[in-house]
């Protein structure tokens, strides 16, 4: 009998997406919810059972405004990443996606606050409506 728990991991061709904050909510003192919004969300697949499900999202210099990502040829097979180690890119982390919607191109992110690092200003007063890639 086959379950439809089931689940079956899928490779998914990379794009680079641009992806707009549109609300931020503190679900506790720790852990923080964004709600980003983009036109490019169009066709993203993602599915609720898949906890592998996850972007790199990638924040800009926060002293120049620069966002540096890798190329991904056309057919979408894989990335130019050398350089990484060197700096070649804007700084970026992996999260984990907690939910999409397909109808209104909208996907939510939690994010554990630390205090420090890229990602701490979203949701900052004045960094709302920040605009933001990932693949």
């Amino acid at each position: 009998m086959t379950s439809i728990l089931q689940n079956e991991r899928e490779e998914v061709q990379l794009k680079q997406r641009v992806i707009t904050v549109v609300d931020v909510k503190d679900i506790s003192k720790t852990l923080r919810r964004v709600t980003f919004h983009g036109e490019d969300l169009e066709g993203f697949k993602f599915h609720l059972l898949s906890p592998e499900a996850h972007v790199k999202l990638f924040f800009p210099d926060m002293d120049t405004g620069e966002l540096r990502m890798p190329t991904v040829p056309a057919d979408g097979w894989g990335a130019d990443w050398e350089g990484v180690s060197e700096g070649r890119f804007s700084p970026f982390r992996e999260y984990t996606i907690r939910s999409f919607d397909a109808d209104s191109l909208i996907v939510e992110i939690d994010f554990a606050l630390h205090h420090v690092g890229v990602s701490e200003a979203l949701g900052d007063s004045g960094k709302s409506r920040s605009e933001t890639r990932y693949l």
